[in-house]
């Protein structure tokens, strides 16, 4: 990795790679629903040495034993070989331009639904459990918060989901055209994959905030009713970890930690 520190030619060592990527981030990235992501590629040259930012669009479908999904296969450009790619519909690769009349769109006022709490009813039940095992009067307790959730069966059969990486936008991810032409992108393939439908977006924490943004100033096409919008896996993890961190703050925990060496 340092060889290429100031002389990058595009290539990592491959030690470089395995040991880049955790494997807890892999396992994130999973989640992902349908997501805007930020991609480095020159549009200009043949053998890049510069970049420019623009836009990448996953979708995933995740069947069911109900419903297996809709796989498109492979697209082919018809039976001869060609030397030249058709070019992309102008509808898909021409972002429109689109701005906030408002310097900082408010969230709405009212209309607002409470998640359903008996969601968590299952997960509740399982600390319950772990707290009537370890619950005695004397004598030390044999079993750790995380050895009992790891004796738990929660592997459940699945479906492999349904990938597709959509061609490659040249504008900038982050403005609030690219965000707008793509929320429309992926609402248009959610209608046709399965009608009626709400999408459901994942993305980075600088794209969602400009998403969140759209569906407050056009709420009459891009509302919350219409679009769910999410953090991408790293950015949920991030958020998990900095609440824990806000939790134990000056709680006492950390000193408590310290004293028993």
């Amino acid at each position: 990795m340092l060889d290429h520190k100031s002389t990058f030619d595009g290539t990592f060592h491959e030690l470089c790679i395995e040991q880049a990527i955790p494997l807890t981030l892999l396992q994130f990235v999973a989640m992902l629903e349908h997501g805007a992501d930020i991609k480095s590629h020159n549009p200009t040259a043949t053998t890049a040495t510069t970049s420019f930012h623009g836009t990448s669009v996953f979708v995933f479908q995740h069947p069911t034993k109900e419903d297996k999904g809709e796989e498109c296969g492979q697209l082919k450009f018809g039976e001869k070989k060609v030397k030249t790619v058709p070019e992309l519909p102008d509808s898909f690769t021409n972002v429109r331009p689109a701005f906030f009349t408002k310097k900082k769109p408010s969230p709405p006022q009212s209309g607002v639904t409470h998640p359903d709490t008996s969601l968590l009813r299952p997960q509740l039940a399982m600390e319950y459990e772990w707290l009537e095992k370890v619950t005695v009067t004397d004598g030390p307790v044999d079993v750790t918060w995380s050895a009992h959730h790891a004796s738990q069966k929660r592997g459940k059969p699945f479906e492999v989901s349904i990938t597709s990486l959509l061609p490659l936008l040249r504008d900038q991810a982050h403005s609030v055209a690219t965000v707008k032409h793509v929320m429309d992108k992926i609402k248009e393939i959610v209608a046709f994959l399965n009608p009626g439908q709400v999408p459901v977006i994942a993305a980075d924490q600088p794209i969602y905030a400009v998403a969140k943004q759209v569906q407050w100033h056009w709420p009459e096409i891009y509302g919350e009713d219409k679009f769910v919008i999410m953090f991408g896996g790293l950015h949920i993890e991030m958020a998990a970890l900095k609440s824990i961190g806000t939790l134990l703050q000056d709680s006492g925990w950390t000193g408590a930690l310290v004293r028993q060496g």
